[in-house]
């Protein structure tokens, strides 16, 4: 089982990203405040995190490298409405990166699709650390 971090200040969005979601075999926490992500995210039980781009406290461009900084490992989907080049490449490339960035309205499969690719994409990650350690060993 794994574990999935939603951050968004809109509950009808939270609660229509957790329902598709919720088909799977994960757990799944919501949250409305970046300073919320960093205390979810600190317990390192996060898998992926599933981040608003606007978030009242802190913009995701903040977020994403104080998440990295405390759990490098955490995949992030950031998503927002807001179409602007501006934002998407402060996101997704200077301080990313990110997994996964989507514009809302979303599309519940796809996104089904990236939290299980994300998911797969951490775990080989992880395999071939270990691997890695093993052979240095």
């Amino acid at each position: 089982m794994y574990q999935v971090l939603i951050a968004d200040p809109d509950r009808a969005s939270r609660d229509l990203l957790m329902q598709a979601l919720s088909v799977d075999n994960c757990s799944i926490k919501a949250v409305c405040s970046g300073e919320e992500v960093l205390q979810e995210i600190a317990k390192k039980e996060t898998d992926v995190l599933i981040v608003e781009v606007h978030l009242p406290d802190i913009p995701a461009w903040e977020l994403v490298p104080q998440v990295r900084e405390i759990a490098s490992e955490v995949s992030i989907v950031a998503v927002t409405e807001d179409d602007c080049w501006e934002i998407s490449r402060r996101v997704r490339v200077t301080n990313g990166p990110v997994f996964f960035y989507g514009l809302k309205p979303l599309n519940l499969r796809e996104m089904q699709d990236v939290v299980r690719y994300a998911v797969q994409w951490r775990q080989r990650q992880g395999n071939q650390i270990e691997s890695m350690l093993i052979t240095a060993q």
